[in-house]
């Protein structure tokens, strides 16, 4: 290969002719054949800053910054800045054999292939190969992930109701636009959900570590046993699988989310003392603490995605059916100005005909308008008083 890289668009990458038995060098293995064009070094684009973190099969995860700057545009200056992104560096001494090659291939065809400018999903910007390793550039999710929250101190503090069931609306969507790409994650866990945004209130939940992700098609039935054994779901354990898996992963993570420990925990932190307590599971304990504290319509979601049978298990998009119009609606009460400009447009509608007119009207509907007028400003009392407590509970639920 000797000192030249190679470099090709996530466009391109599912584009590649299978690969052939690689032809093992001291120096490691050309993951992609022929034709591909010489291209700096990935050093010679990038700017490493440091190690944003490990990941499976030798994987070293990096910060870096564009050495070329992007022009940006504000309403006062324009300015120049760098684009900051995430390298996933995977070194050739992992890849020893023809199965891991194929495996990294899969990945990469699958990122190439994920739901364009979704934001839950991360992009994958350029693929980058010399002797050493595989260099795959991505966006960059600074803000930790969702098992850091987990394990914070305060993460009780922060994981109110609400809050829960923000992250629970955007990884049902996540897992709804994987789905409707043919795409299926299989290894969805706190571990693999990043935050991005450089505001608390703009965060973004976003999907990465596509390694077991693979496409489906209608009926398709998986026999392969993948992903992380606690997140895994009855049928995959029984190797009979289809999307429902991800549901059922999802509806893990939204249960430790509400109450901090696994809907099935295991006596012992073994694949088959997983394997036993999910089989023999049943339906998952909302009785005890803190479940008394949930609503009610928070419970009903979680049985509903860790329903044992996967022919009863709702899509991410039956679910979403129940939670869009609710962030539709969470989305314009959560904030109080726009709230109450609301709530004076809709009075104004009302009081005002009822000054501009008559005695005769007065008699007739004034008593009406008034009480709806009355009636509007409660309303928006309660939903202030139940913001500021920490939770649109119900709100967001039903």
């Amino acid at each position: 290969m000797g000192n030249a890289c190679c470099a090709r668009s996530a466009a391109a990458v599912a584009s590649y002719p299978p690969l052939g038995v690689p032809d093992w060098t001291e120096a490691g293995v050309p993951l992609f054949r022929e034709g591909v064009p010489d291209h700096p070094n990935v050093t010679e684009r990038y700017a490493f800053e440091g190690l944003l973190g490990t990941g499976g099969s030798g994987a070293v995860v990096w910060i870096a910054a564009s050495k070329s700057t992007t022009s940006a545009t504000t309403t006062k200056r324009r300015r120049r800045r760098r684009l900051r992104v995430a390298c996933k560096t995977i070194s050739w001494n992992s890849l020893r054999r023809t199965e891991e090659v194929e495996d990294l291939r899969r990945e990469l065809t699958v990122m190439a292939s994920l739901p364009r400018h979704h934001p839950a999903m991360v992009r994958l910007h350029e693929v980058y190969e010399d002797e050493a390793a595989v260099h795959l550039v991505m966006d960059l999710c600074g803000r930790g992930s969702l098992a850091d929250r987990m394990v914070e101190r305060r993460w009780f503090e922060w994981c109110t109701e609400d809050r829960a069931a923000r992250v629970a609306w955007e990884l049902v969507e996540a897992v709804r636009a994987l789905h409707e790409a043919g795409i299926m994650h299989r290894d969805l866990k706190p571990e693999n959900l990043m935050f991005s945004g450089r505001r608390a209130e703009q965060q973004q939940l976003k999907v990465i570590d596509f390694g077991f992700a693979t496409s489906f098609g209608p009926g398709e039935i998986f026999r392969d046993e993948v992903g992380s054994f606690p997140y895994m779901a009855p049928e995959v354990f029984l190797r009979s699988y289809g999307p429902a898996a991800d549901v059922w992963s999802a509806g893990v993570i939204v249960y430790q989310i509400l109450c901090g420990r696994h809907p099935f925990p295991a006596p012992d932190d073994t694949y088959m003392g997983q394997r036993k307590a999910t089989l023999r599971g049943g339906a998952a304990d909302v009785e005890s603490h803190p479940w008394p504290l949930i609503s009610g319509a928070a419970k009903s979601l979680v049985l509903a995605m860790l329903e044992p049978d996967p022919t009863r298990r709702p899509t991410a998009h039956q679910l979403l059916g129940t939670l869009t119009c609710v962030q539709r609606f969470w989305k314009v009460f959560q904030y109080p100005v726009v709230s109450c400009v609301a709530c004076i447009i809709f009075s104004s509608s009302q009081t005002l005909p009822f000054c501009l007119s008559d005695r005769a009207s007065v008699a007739e509907d004034g008593g009406d308008r008034l009480r709806g007028t009355c009636f509007t400003w409660a309303c928006l009392i309660f939903i202030d008083v139940r913001y500021k407590e920490g939770g649109y509970t119900d709100l967001w639920w039903y």
